[in-house]
């Protein structure tokens, strides 16, 4: 029977990221168009093991021991359009992707096998966004009608461990 177990982790994540946008106004009377470019860079690193103690043992037995290290980079557009009929009405288009890196949970509640894998990856999306917006009544009254659709895949959620207790981050 298992009287105690420890636990070591040590996780680091640093990540640099840059953007750069650009737009042309006037393409035709009112409308503009901006396009956008970012760069996403981060590394996680992991240090984990634990160590299980036995009934009738004097020593620790060590069980699990993990070092990885992993980067996660991405290139993100935007582009949007957006008319300008008057000072009064507009209508505005968004696309753009984008992004969560992925990672390392931080501890294994799994006994059953000594390979465990900490690791979710990253997660991508695009972005789709339409509005309409209109000020009435000598700009006393305003309104905006906005319709949205993201297309994700590989999401990072947080779900029950399915060996146990805890939360774990999953795709």
């Amino acid at each position: 029977a298992l009287d105690n177990a420890k636990y070591h982790n040590n996780t680091v994540t640093w990540g640099i990221a840059g953007y750069g946008q650009v737009t042309l106004k006037e393409i035709w009377p009112g409308m503009s168009l901006t396009a956008g470019l970012r760069y996403d860079y981060e590394k996680s690193e992991l240090n984990y093991r634990d160590s299980l103690l036995f009934s009738g043992q004097q020593q620790y037995t060590s069980y699990h021991d993990s070092k990885e290290d992993k980067g996660f980079k991405a290139w993100l557009p935007k582009f949007s359009l957006l008319q300008r009929w008057n000072d009064n009405l507009s209508l505005y288009l968004s696309v753009s992707k984008g992004y969560k890196a992925g990672g390392y949970n931080i501890i294994v509640n799994e006994m059953s096998s000594q390979v465990v894998d900490l690791r979710y990856d990253e997660e991508k999306l695009w972005n789709y966004e339409l509005s309409f917006s209109q000020r009435l009544m000598d700009n006393r009254l305003s309104y905006g009608l906005n319709v949205f659709y993201i297309n994700g895949e590989n999401l990072i959620l947080r779900l029950p461990n399915p060996a146990g207790s805890g939360m774990l981050n999953q795709n």
